[in-house]
C-alpha cells in the first residue's frame, strides 16, 4: 500500500485503467465490481467515470477518443492531462489480472467507507449526539461491511450448460482451434521442416502426408533461427511458390510483444501460429523456471482463446529418453504439462521419422506416424521400420471410409455391417474400425442412437 492516510494501492488503479484503456471489453466485467467512486485518486474516477460515459453512448474507446472525450467534456486537466493516459497504458496489467486487482481496490474502498463511519460516529459522540443517533451512524458499518466485493468466480448450473463439441482437428491429431500443441525433437531431427509442410501444404490446400486439412489455414510462422534466404527456399521446395496465407516474422519476445501479437492474431484470423524455437520466443532468464514457464503458457492460452488461433511450439528436446515421453521437451515441465497436445518426434533410420502424439486433451489418442524424406524438405508416409508396428496413417482413412458409408445410408448401420464395408476397400483388421469409430463418436462426428448402431450426428443430437 503507497504511504497516504487511507488504503489505496495506486499502483493497482492504473494497472486497471491502463488495461481497460488497451481492452475496453474488459469494462462491462469491471464494471460490475467497481464504480468510479472506488477509485481512491480523483483523477482515475474521472477517467473510469468517461470510459463508462463513452460505452454507455456507443462511443469506441481507446487512446484517442478517450483523450478527445475528456477535452470535449473539459476534464482532460482533471484526469491528468495526455501524457497520464499514455502512461497509464504503460503501466497496464494483463487482463487475467484485472480481476484480482479489482478485488483490492474494491477492499480499499470498503476500509476507506468504514473509516469514514468511524470517524462520523466518534465525532457524533464528541459533540453529544443522544443514543439513537449514535446507533443509526453505528448501523452504517454493517452496509459498508457487505457492500459487495464482486467476484471473479461466478458458477454456473450444470442445468444451464450448453453441449460444445470438442474443436474438430485442423490436421491429424496435432493441429486443432484454440489449443496449443508442443512438437519436440532433437536439433536437427526435422520438426522446423515438418512445421513449415503444415503451414505451407495447408495455405495451399494440399494433403500433408496423405492427411487432408479440414480448411485451407492462414498461418504465421515465427522463426527466430532460419535465415531470410533460407526460408524462402524452403517454402518454395515445399509448396512449388510463395502461399499468400503464410506470413513469416523474424522477431518476437513474448513478454514484450504479447499484446501486439495478440491483436495481429485477432485481426488476421490466423488459423495457426507457430512459435520456432519456444525457448527463443519465451526468451526466459532460466529455461527451468516453471513459475516463469506457467506465465509465458498462460499469455500463449490467451492468445489462443480469444484469436481462435492453434499454437504450435517446435521445441528442442533432452538427450535422454529417461522419464515420461510427454516431458521430453528441455527445460521447464510446466510448459508440456500446460499444452493441450505433444508429440514427439524420433529419428529412426537415416531417412525415417517417428511423430508420436504422447499427450492429447482434446480426443484420446496415441497415434503414431512414420514418415520417410522424400527429397529436400518434402516427407511421404511409409510403414514401421518393425514387425507389427501399425501406422496411424491408416486410421484416417478408415475414419473417412466410415463417414461416407453412414452419409450414403437412411438409416443407423450396426457395427459389423460398417466394419465390413470398411474393410472391403481398406487392408486393415476390425480393431482399427472400432478405434475410428470410438474417435468419431467422441469426435461428435457420428452419433450412437442405440446399442450397437452408429449414424452420422444431426443437429441437435447430445453424445450418449
Amino acid at each position: 500500500m503507497n504511504d497516504g492516510i487511507l488504503p489505496h494501492h495506486r499502483e493497482y488503479e492504473e494497472g486497471i485503467l491502463g488495461a481497460v484503456i488497451l481492452e475496453p471489453q474488459l469494462y462491462d466485467d469491471l464494471s460490475s465490481v467497481l464504480k468510479y467512486q472506488d477509485f481512491y485518486v480523483e483523477r482515475h474516477q474521472w477517467i473510469f467515470c468517461m470510459i463508462g460515459d463513452m460505452k454507455d453512448n456507443g462511443i469506441p474507446v481507446d487512446l484517442v477518443t478517450l483523450r478527445q472525450s475528456l477535452e470535449d467534456a473539459g476534464e482532460l486537466d482533471h484526469a491528468g492531462g495526455t501524457c497520464y493516459l499514455t502512461y497509464l497504458t504503460e503501466r497496464s496489467v494483463i487482463a487475467e489480472s484485472v480481476g484480482y486487482y479489482a478485488g483490492i481496490v474494491k477492499r480499499d474502498s470498503r476500509m476507506r467507507k468504514l473509516w469514514e463511519v468511524f470517524i462520523e460516529g466518534a465525532r457524533a459522540v464528541e459533540k453529544g449526539a443522544d443514543e439513537e443517533e449514535v446507533c443509526k451512524i453505528a448501523g452504517k458499518l454493517s452496509q459498508a461491511e457487505s457492500a459487495p466485493a464482486g467476484r471473479r468466480l461466478k458458477p454456473v448450473p450444470s442445468s444451464e450448460l450448453r453441449h460444445i463439441q470438442p474443436p474438430p482437428s485442423l490436421w491429424a491429431d496435432v493441429i486443432y482451434p484454440k489449443c496449443i500443441t508442443q512438437l519436440n525433437s532433437e536439433p536437427g531431427a526435422g520438426k522446423s521442416t515438418l512445421a513449415y509442410n503444415i503451414c505451407g501444404l495447408g495455405a495451399t490446400g494440399q494433403p500433408f502426408l496423405g492427411i487432408p486439412f479440414s480448411k485451407r489455414l492462414k498461418s504465421l510462422y515465427v522463426d527466430l533461427e532460419t535465415p531470410d534466404f533460407l526460408i524462402r527456399h524452403k517454402i518454395e521446395l515445399i509448396c512449388g511458390g510463395l502461399p499468400a496465407d503464410l506470413h513469416v516474422l523474424d522477431n518476437l519476445d513474448l513478454g514484450e510483444d504479447f499484446r501486439e501479437l495478440l491483436s495481429l492474431s485477432r485481426e488476421e484470423k490466423y488459423d495457426l501460429v507457430v512459435l520456432d524455437t519456444q525457448s527463443r520466443a519465451f526468451a526466459m532468464d532460466k529455461e527451468n523456471d516453471n513459475a516463469e514457464a506457467n506465465y509465458m503458457a498462460g499469455l500463449l492460452k490467451r492468445i489462443a482463446r480469444e484469436a481462435g488461433c492453434a499454437i504450435l511450439l517446435i521445441h528442442h528436446s533432452t538427450k535422454s529418453d529417461e522419464g515420461k515421453a510427454v516431458y521430453r521437451g528441455r527445460g521447464a515441465s510446466a510448459i508440456a504439462g500446460a499444452v493441450d497436445v505433444v508429440v514427439n518426434v524420433d529419428v529412426l533410420t537415416d531417412d525415417t521419422l517417428r511423430m508420436s502424439v504422447e499427450k492429447n486433451r482434446i480426443q484420446q489418442s496415441s497415434t503414431k506416424l512414420f514418415i520417410k524424406k522424400a527429397g529436400e524438405d518434402r516427407f511421404e508416409p511409409c510403414a514401421g521400420p518393425g514387425p507389427g508396428e501399425e501406422s496411424g496413417f491408416a486410421i484416417y482413412r478408415v475414419q473417412d471410409a466410415i463417414i461416407d458409408i453412414l452419409s450414403g445410408s437412411l438409416v443407423p448401420l450396426r457395427t459389423g455391417e460398417i466394419a465390413k464395408a470398411v474393410r472391403a476397400g481398406e487392408n486393415i483388421d476390425e480393431r482399427t474400425v472400432f478405434r475410428a469409430l470410438g474417435r468419431l463418436a467422441q469426435a461428435g462426428k457420428i452419433h450412437k442412437p442405440k446399442k450397437g448402431f452408429y449414424e452420422i450426428r444431426s443437429t441437435g443430437q447430445l453424445t450418449n
